[in-house]
């Protein structure tokens, strides 16, 4: 898991490279964690149930709702917490329910609890477009940062200032923490995802077949795929038009009017920075233009990632066999399995055996497995889950 550990400067001190080095270890963990995967959310305008595993103070609940005729009666249940009971009239797009989890209660932190969104109507149409916790009331805020000081030519570097750029560092500490990122493979007529932007490319693989296929991918609201043959495609996210901001939610959105196919992964990357924190060894001078390349480091990682930590909540798929899409960028795989088909981990070229995973039950929801035991799963590998009904990717057992 991803930490951060800048030094404490004392005045009077002599100013050492291993303390330098020590607060560039700290930055290019930030710069890293920009560039790590965002999460996804399955929508779903069903009534159903979605997972995750406790870890920030409020829970964020989005849904869009247009009632055609009468009343829509939207529930949401977790933990619990029962009775939030709301009805709309009336269209609403993006309806955001926070919850205070501390004054809830129902939820342990490091514990996943389900989250169960049901409506009722007599005809309407409804979609829960995104369930998450994050750190602040506002599922929007990104947080206030303070930017680190800077040195003009001739200035003394004291130990106040240098403290300055390492609280700037540290106001990164909650955000270094990547969010679980797995999507259930779009199959069927259609399946929407949400994500909330970092990169600035989308990469997804597709199957298509059938005599007479339809079949569009679209990537906020654009079409990006349409009846193309069946491999691997990368969308430049700037050149979209509209274009999502970064920070934003976009969707993707998988749709198959006829014939067969699978939108079978997607994850979003982003553009390595051109330079890192520096090194330093003992005895430098004129160090500070290497003190001032901090700030534009730290400002373009606060431009992606904000200061407000958040996580998605995994979508419970209990049946139709799921096959669900993972790149291996945290260490334990937690997943839920209590049906009579085992789960599996599969390599996605068929060349190395199956990881069987043992069932869960009533009594223990959850298990965790850890994929730094399986050889062929490298860092950042693309992987698949069979038959788990919840699947979640966390730097914790």
């Amino acid at each position: 898991m991803a930490t951060l550990n800048p030094p404490v400067f004392t005045n009077g001190a002599l100013l050492s490279a291993a303390q330098l080095n020590q607060m560039s270890a700290a930055v290019n963990t930030i710069s890293g964690a920009a560039l790590a995967h965002t999460g996804i959310f399955c929508v779903r305008g069903v009534n159903q149930t979605w997972y995750i595993r406790r870890r920030y103070r409020y829970l964020h609940v989005a849904y869009s709702v247009t009632p055609n005729s009468g009343s829509v009666d939207v529930s949401i249940d977790f933990g619990t917490s029962s009775g939030n009971d709301y009805t709309h009239s009336s269209a609403v797009v993006w309806q955001w329910r926070t919850f205070d989890l501390n004054a809830v209660g129902g939820t342990t932190a490091g514990v996943f609890y389900a989250v169960t969104v049901t409506r009722s109507g007599t005809d309407y149409s409804y979609e829960t477009v995104m369930i998450m916790e994050s750190e602040n009331s506002n599922p929007a805020a990104t947080g206030s940062y303070t930017a680190p000081p800077t040195w003009s030519s001739g200035q003394v570097v004291t130990a106040t200032a240098l403290n300055a750029l390492a609280t700037s560092v540290r106001q990164f500490e909650s955000v270094v923490r990547s969010p679980s990122a797995t999507h259930i493979r779009g199959t069927g007529d259609g399946q929407t995802y949400y994500l909330r932007r970092r990169g600035r490319y989308l990469d997804y693989s597709v199957t298509v077949g059938g005599a007479s296929y339809d079949i569009n991918i679209y990537v906020n609201g654009v079409k990006i795929f349409n009846d193309g043959p069946s491999g691997s495609y990368t969308v430049d996210l700037d050149a979209l038009s509209p274009s999502p901001a970064v920070g934003a939610w976009y969707s993707v959105r998988w749709e198959k009017l006829s014939g067969s196919g699978e939108l079978v992964a997607f994850r979003e990357y982003g553009v390595p920075p051109s330079s890192y924190a520096p090194a330093w060894t003992h005895g430098e001078y004129n160090i500070l233009a290497k003190l001032n390349s901090y700030a534009g480091l730290l400002a373009s990682a606060h431009a992606t990632l904000g200061l407000v930590a958040w996580h998605t909540a995994a979508l419970y798929r209990p049946y139709d066999h799921p096959l669900w899409t993972l790149y291996k960028n945290k260490r334990y795989l937690h997943y839920m399995r209590n049906g009579s088909t085992p789960a599996s981990i599969v390599d996605p070229a068929g060349v190395q055996d199956s990881v069987g995973l043992k069932r869960t039950t009533n009594s223990a929801l959850f298990a965790s497995y850890d994929l730094d035991a399986i050889d062929w799963l490298t860092p950042g590998a693309l992987f698949y889950v069979y038959e788990a009904d919840v699947v979640w990717l966390d730097d914790e057992p």
